[in-house]
Order: structure tokens, then sequence, then C-alpha cells
């Protein structure tokens, strides 16, 4: 069975309605993860359809978590986009690898 390996990361730190996160050297049949923190708890992330919600939305202080999860196929488009309820401030990290 193959080690799970990480072989690359991408943040961003987003203040609008929406983030755009570039998944274009991303080769099909590599996990891809989102992870997500906003500044409010008041906040919540609609992932696209083809996403897996890995977790429910954690609230940790004024702040609230979320993870989403997906295999790249070649269907997938060269980017994301994560609907966000407000402008409020969410730093976005995507990690991806292969195993």
């Amino acid at each position: 069975m193959p080690v799970p390996q990480v072989t690359g990361t991408l943040t961003l730190r987003n203040a609008t309605t929406s983030a755009v996160l570039d998944t274009s050297s991303i080769p099909n049949g590599s996990w891809m993860l989102i992870s997500a923190m906003s500044s409010s708890t008041g906040t919540s992330l609609t992932p696209p359809a083809t996403w897996t919600v890995l977790a429910p939305a954690e609230t940790t202080g004024m702040r609230r978590n979320f993870l989403f999860g997906k295999i790249k196929d070649a269907s997938d488009g060269s980017s994301v986009t994560i609907a966000q309820s407000s402008t409020n401030t969410v730093a976005y990290a995507l990690m991806w690898g292969t195993g």
C-alpha cells in the first residue's frame, strides 16, 4: 500500500464572498484537501458540488473551521471556487498529494 504523501500546498487569504483556488498543476488521481478558517463564527462556506465535507464545521472561540476533500479527475477544471456567506476574512489552505 502506498504511503500518503503531501506533494504541494497553496494558501489564500480571502475577504470576499468567494474564493478561487488554482488546481491546474494538480495531477488527476491526486487527493485534495481544503482546510479553511473563518474569522467569524457567523461565516459559512459552501464547497463545490463534487467536493465532500470531511468534518462538520467546528467553532473554536470566535473562529470557524472547515474541511473538504476530493480526488481530482479529468472533468475537474483548473480551479475550484468556494462560496462564502459573508465578506469576513477566511484563510484557505489547499493541500494535495498521492497515495
